[in-house]
């Protein structure tokens, strides 16, 4: 068939009827437009298999006048036959974007997080705190863990720089070289000192009898300081001694210091 070319000068318009009904039907192959198109209505509907844009930005909204988008929601909209549409906005309220599938939110998926604004996946944040149960925090080479299968004892454990320092069971605590095992307090490290204490003008209070284990010999002095313990009872009929920087001696008890009086 031969090409036919029709030349217009000026604008050209084609008008059905009073330009409010009728339609315009081009029934060809190929329809090519060189230069710009304006579709100006209510709707556009592209019926293709394969629609290609060569735009890097397409623009929802245009034309907005308000503060915001005032439809109260911009985005795509995806059409799912007989189940419900899945939707990828920007909600204008919230100021946020939102994937649904109808009034729901969706799973979205994605690679592992790289910066520190990146989104986390879900395979990230397991791999991170130790699984879909969260029972692990890990940064470095620190770490909090809840240990409980249902089976043995459950405890909690924390790492600090790779040294462990905390370990609670249900019935202990062990922080450093302090273990709490029921109603007992002691000092795991060897040849190590548990000290009690208190700040500014503060004092140790006992509120209970206090038993003391008899000690098979005297302690070394230190300078400035006196030591308290046990021992077989001597001479003075106590059994309780201290020793000092100037030496151990046993306290006298009532009954002897009244029958050392008599005497001396």
């Amino acid at each position: 068939m031969a090409k036919t070319t029709k030349r217009i000068t000026g604008d050209y318009d084609i008008i059905t009827d009073d330009g409010t009904s009728g339609t315009i039907l081009l029934d060809t192959q190929t329809v090519t437009i060189n230069g710009n198109l304006n579709v100006v209505g209510t709707q556009t509907t592209v019926s293709t298999t394969d629609t290609s844009i060569t735009d890097n930005t397409i623009v929802l909204n245009d034309g907005e006048s308000g503060a915001g988008v005032t439809a109260g929601s911009a985005g795509l909209d995806i059409d799912r036959g007989t189940a419900d549409n899945a939707t990828f906005q920007f909600n204008e309220t919230d100021d946020a974007f939102e994937a649904k599938v109808g009034a729901s939110f969706a799973v979205t998926r994605g690679g592992t997080p790289v910066g520190g604004d990146d989104l986390a996946t879900k395979s990230y944040v397991d791999s991170s705190v130790g699984g879909a149960s969260a029972d692990k925090i890990v940064e470095g080479d620190s770490e909090a863990e809840i240990f409980d299968d249902g089976v043995g004892t459950s405890n909690f454990h924390v790492t600090l720089d790779g040294s462990d320092v905390l370990t609670v069971t249900p019935t202990s605590l062990s922080y450093a070289n302090v273990s709490v095992n029921g109603n007992t307090i002691s000092n795991t490290a060897t040849d190590e000192n548990l000290f009690l204490s208190t700040t500014g003008t503060g004092e140790l209070e006992l509120n209970s009898v206090v038993t003391m284990a008899e000690q098979a010999s005297d302690p070394s002095a230190e300078a400035n300081k006196t030591k308290l313990y046990a021992k077989v009872p001597g001479g003075g009929g106590s059994g309780i001694y201290t020793t000092t920087q100037n030496g151990s001696d046993e306290l006298t008890s009532r009954g002897k210091a009244i029958i050392f009086g008599l005497i001396f």
